[in-house]
């Protein structure tokens, strides 16, 4: 399992380009979180923000609903707000097709040993649910920042490939292999 997941890494474009290629702009980038999450700590709570959800807890309040707009309608709903929001960065068409940052040609693989893993190991789905909450917390969506969301994937796609005969597993790496080195920007 480890070993596929290794491979499966390295012949990834983003490996290559984030790692292996560009590692002084990855460090610098990472380096900048700090500042990053504070920009977008400043950004969630700004004012533009919050003054929906106190304008919201206003009319409640007008309505006679003083109890349901300070539970619905406080500072823990924009943080639930963007953390759903930043759900759609799991969508597998982003990373699939994106950048070419994982091959589509992963796809099948990806889905099986996600439904495998959903039945053994639940808690993986749930990490992978959480992995892109640091695109919340930095205010990054960029692939940088989603790289435990794409380590997720190729883990499941690991995973499905665990149990694949040998006979299968080397063409189908020799195919994705030829694939990315044609299709790499």
């Amino acid at each position: 399992m480890r070993k596929l997941l290794f491979i499966l890494i390295i012949i990834q474009p983003f490996f290559w380009k984030y790692f292996i290629l560009n590692i002084p702009n990855t460090i610098s980038e990472y380096r900048k979180t700090p500042s990053y999450i504070s920009s977008q700590i400043k950004n969630i709570f700004s004012e533009n923000n919050i003054a929906p959800l106190k304008e919201m807890r206003w009319n409640s309040r007008n309505e006679n609903q003083e109890l349901t707009g300070h539970i619905f309608y406080n500072k823990s709903t924009q943080l639930i707000r963007e953390f759903t929001n930043s759900l759609g960065r799991l969508a597998p068409q982003r990373i699939l097709f994106g950048d070419n940052q994982i091959c589509w040609f992963l796809l099948p693989a990806i889905v099986f040993g996600f439904i495998k893993v959903f039945k053994t190991k639940p808690m993986i789905v749930v990490l992978f649910v959480l992995s892109p909450i640091i695109t919340v917390i930095t205010g990054q969506p960029t692939t940088l920042f989603l790289i435990p969301t794409l380590l997720f994937y190729l883990y499941f796609a690991a995973k499905w490939f665990q149990k694949q005969p040998p006979k299968f597993i080397i063409p189908y790496f020799l195919i994705l292999i030829i694939f990315l080195a044609f299709n790499v920007k």
